[in-house]
C-alpha cells in the first residue's frame, strides 16, 4: 500500500469510528476526565463540552483530546494547554512525573533516588508555576527530596542545578521558543543531561501504567504550600549564587576593563533571561546592557513577538534594533524565553547583520581557543552533525581533537562528557540552532553564560577598532570560508519514508550536475536510518542511527578546493569540501537539509552559486517534490 493510500484508509477508518461514537460515549469520556481532573480551569473546559451536548452539539471535535496521549520522548513533552490527554495540563504533568518517577526507582533504585533528590524549576509561561507545583508534588509525596525553585528562572540554571547537587534528575517546565499556547516539560537524567533513548521509551510505558494520580494533590495551590512538605526545599538562591560564581570563574577571561563601556542592547524576547544575564554582565566587570524595555520583563503572551524565537530573524528583532537607534549602539543580544539559547547581530556601516549560529560558533571557538587555560593542555569541542565543520579547520589548524554528534544537545553534551572523561576539556559545543555551551559548566546550552562571553568579547574586540563581522572575516581567512545554505521542504513524514526507501531501492546519487554543467561526484554518504557509511572500512555508522528516523548525508568535491591556495586550506587536502544532509523532522511535517561548501574568500560569490545549486540538483535528485508533493515554504 502507498503512502497516500495509506493515509485514506487511515482516514476512512477514523471518520467510521466517529460515526459510531453516540454523545453518550462523549459524555462518558468527559465524566471519566472530571473524575482525575482537580485543576478548576481544565474542569471548566470539559464542563463546557458537556454543557454543549445537552444543547446538542456534536462534541465529535473532543473525541481526539479525550482518546490520544501525548507522547514522551526524548525531549519530555510538548504541546498546546488545555483539558485533554493529549495537552499540556496538571492531569497529564502528574502522570508524566508517575512516569518518571517510577523509571527512576527502576534505574537507580528507590533509596538512591530518594536521597539524590529532584530538581524542580519553571519559565514565564501561563501555568508554569502551577505544572511545577504539581511535579514536585508527586516527587515530596513519594518520598523524594525535591529542589524547588521558588520563582522562574532560566533553563540553564536548572542544568546547572542538577549536575551541582549531583540530582537523580531534573525537571523544567518550558516550552522554550514556542508559541503562546504552548508548554512542555524538559528532563534532565542522572549525568545532568537530556534523556537519550532507551529512557524515553521505558518512562513512557511507566507513564500508561500509572496514569490515574497517587493521591489528592488539590491542596498544593502555591510553591510555598510545596515548601510545607517534608521533602520539599527551597534551593533557588544558593543555587543562582553558585551558578554565578562557577561562570565567573571559568568563563570571565579579561583582567582589564576599557574604560569607555560599549553600549550592547539586549532583550529577553518577554521571557526569564533579563535579570540573570545583568548579574552575569556585573560578575563580568561589564558595564549594563541596555534594555529592550517592551520585552525585558516576563508576559506569558509575547505581545511584541509573533513567534518568540530568535531564529526568525530580523523580524524578531525590530524592538531591538529600535532601542538601538535610541542609544546609538552598534550590538545586540537576544536570549529565547527559557534563556537557553542566544542570537547576536551588529550594525555595519548602517545595516543589521544577525550572525548564523555557525558564525556565533566561530567567533566563540576563537575566544575560547584563546583563552584556554593552559596552552599545552588537551581540548576539544564538539559540534553537531548539521552545523559548520569550520570547528573541524580550526582544530587541524590549532591542534585540538573536534567531535561531532547528532543534532540536540542530548547527544552532544554526552559527547563532551565523554571527552572530559578522558581529560580532554570541552572549550566548546554548540549547534547551529544558536544553542552553545562554553566550557562545562551545565550539561545544556546556556543562553545566559553565552551572553556574558559574547559581550566579553565584543568589548575586547572594539577596544581594538575592530568589529564582530571584521573578526569574522579574519577567521574566514585564516581557516577557510564555511559557506551554509540551510532550510525546508514541506513532507508529511510518511512520505518522506517511502520516497527514501524507494531511492535506497533504486540507488543513491553518484553525482550531482549543477546548473552551470559542472560535475561534482560524491564521495561519500552516510546513511542514520540504516547505520551505514560508506566512508568507513567497514560500511557502518559512527554516530548513533535510529531506523525510526529519516538522515542521509552525502558528502562531495564541489572542484572549488582544488583552487584554494595550500597555505589557506591543508584541512581540505584529500576530503570533500561540500557536505549536505537531510533529515527528516521529529515535530513537524517536514524535511531539512543542511549544507556547507568550504572555500577561499576570494571563491565566496561563486561558492554560494555553486552550493544552492548542488542542493537544488541533489533535493530534486532524491525527494523529486513535484511528483512526490513535497513543497517549498513559499508554495504554501
Amino acid at each position: 500500500m502507498s503512502g497516500v493510500d495509506s493515509m485514506d484508509a487511515q482516514l476512512e477508518s477514523e471518520t467510521a469510528k466517529a460515526e459510531t461514537i453516540t454523545p453518550e460515549d462523549i459524555r462518558g469520556l468527559c465524566n471519566a476526565w472530571l473524575a482525575v481532573d482537580r485543576d478548576e480551569c481544565t474542569r471548566e473546559e470539559v464542563k463546557g463540552w458537556l454543557r454543549g451536548l445537552d444543547h446538542g452539539e456534536d462534541g465529535t471535535q473532543f473525541m481526539r483530546r479525550l482518546t490520544q496521549r501525548l507522547r514522551f520522548g526524548t525531549a519530555g513533552l510538548r504541546a498546546r494547554m488545555g483539558a485533554g490527554y493529549d495537552r499540556m495540563n496538571v492531569v497529564t504533568v502528574t502522570a508524566a512525573t508517575q512516569g518518571v518517577f517510577m523509571h527512576l526507582v527502576e534505574d537507580l533504585g528507590r533509596a538512591e533516588a530518594v536521597s539524590r533528590g529532584v530538581v524542580v524549576g519553571w519559565d514565564g509561561r501561563n501555568n508554569s508555576e502551577k505544572f511545577a507545583i504539581a511535579v514536585a508534588a508527586v516527587f515530596a509525596c513519594a518520598g523524594v527530596r525535591v529542589f524547588l525553585m521558588a520563582r522562574m528562572t532560566p533553563t540553564p540554571i536548572v542544568a546547572y542545578a542538577t549536575k551541582f547537587l549531583h540530582a537523580a534528575c531534573g525537571v523544567m517546565i518550558t516550552a522554550s521558543h514556542n508559541p503562546k499556547h504552548d508548554n512542555g516539560y524538559k528532563l534532565y537524567w542522572s549525568d545532568a543531561c537530556q534523556i537519550r533513548p532507551p529512557h524515553d521509551r521505558k518512562i513512557e510505558e511507566a507513564i500508561q501504567e500509572n496514569e490515574t494520580p497517587w493521591s489528592d494533590y488539590s491542596q498544593l495551590r502555591s510553591i510555598q504550600d510545596v515548601f510545607r512538605l517534608e521533602h520539599a526545599t527551597d534551593c533557588t538562591d544558593s543555587i543562582i549564587e553558585s551558578y554565578l560564581d562557577h561562570v565567573t570563574r571559568d568563563l570571565c577571561f579579561r583582567k582589564s576593563k576599557q574604560a569607555a563601556p560599549l553600549p550592547i542592547v539586549y532583550s529577553a524576547f518577554h521571557g526569564v533571561g533579563a535579570p540573570y544575564v545583568s548579574l552575569l554582565f556585573e560578575r563580568f566587570g561589564l558595564p549594563r546592557y541596555v534594555p529592550v524595555e517592551c520585552q525585558c520583563d516576563p508576559d506569558p503572551d509575547f505581545p511584541t513577538l509573533t513567534f518568540p524565537n530568535p531564529e526568525e530573524g530580523e523580524g524578531a528583532l525590530v524592538e531591538s534594533f529600535r532601542a538601538a537607534a535610541q542609544v546609538g549602539a552598534h550590538l545586540v543580544l537576544a536570549n529565547d524565553p527559557d534563556a537557553d539559547r542566544v542570537v547576536v547581530a551588529e550594525e555595519v556601516h548602517g545595516s543589521w547583520r544577525i550572525f548564523t549560529g555557525n558564525e556565533i560558533a566561530t567567533l566563540l571557538a576563537h575566544w575560547m581557543w584563546k583563552n584556554r587555560p593552559e596552552p599545552a593542555g588537551k581540548y576539544c569541542m564538539v559540534a553537531s552533525t548539521v552545523s559548520s565543520r569550520i570547528l573541524a579547520s580550526m582544530a587541524d589548524a590549532e591542534g585540538f581533537e573536534f567531535r561531532e554528534a547528532l543534532t540536540g544537545f542530548k547527544w552532544l553534551s554526552h559527547t563532551a562528557m565523554e571527552m572530559t572523561n578522558q581529560g580532554v576539556k570541552a572549550l566548546l559545543t554548540y549547534e547551529e540552532a544558536i544553542g552553545f555551551l562554553c566550557g562545562m559548566t551545565l550539561h545544556d546550552k546556556d543562553g545566559v553564560s553565552a551572553s556574558a562571553v559574547l559581550a566579553e568579547l565584543a568589548h575586547e574586540v572594539y577596544e581594538q577598532e575592530f568589529t564582530l563581522t571584521g573578526l569574522l572575516a579574519e577567521l574566514h581567512t585564516r581557516y577557510g570560508v564555511h559557506l551554509n545554505h540551510n532550510g525546508y521542504l514541506r513532507c508529511e513524514p510518511e512520505v518522506l519514508v517511502r520516497v527514501l526507501d524507494e531511492l535506497r531501492t533504486l540507488g543513491l546519487p553518484s553525482e550531482v550536475v549543477t546548473k552551470d554543467g559542472i560535475i561534482c561526484p560524491v564521495l561519500s554518504v552516510r546513511d542514520l536510518t540504516q547505520g551505514t557509511d560508506s566512508a568507513e572500512v567497514d560500511g557502518k555508522a559512527r554516530l548513533p542511527w535510529d531506523a525510526r528516523s529519516q538522515f542521509l548525508t552525502f558528502r562531495l568535491s564541489s572542484g572549488l578546493s582544488d583552487e584554494i591556495p595550500s597555505n589557506e586550506s591543508s584541512s581540505l587536502s584529500g576530503k570533500p569540501d561540500c557536505v549536505v544532509s537531510l533529515r527528516g523532522s521529529g515535530t513537524e511535517s517536514k524535511v531539512k537539509f543542511y549544507s556547507e561548501l568550504r572555500c577561499s574568500p576570494e571563491q565566496i560569490l561563486e561558492g554560494r552559486r555553486r552550493l544552492e545549486q548542488i542542493v537544488e540538483e541533489l533535493v530534486r535528485k532524491c525527494l523529486n517534490p513535484e511528483m512526490n508533493g513535497i513543497s517549498h515554504p513559499s508554495e504554501q
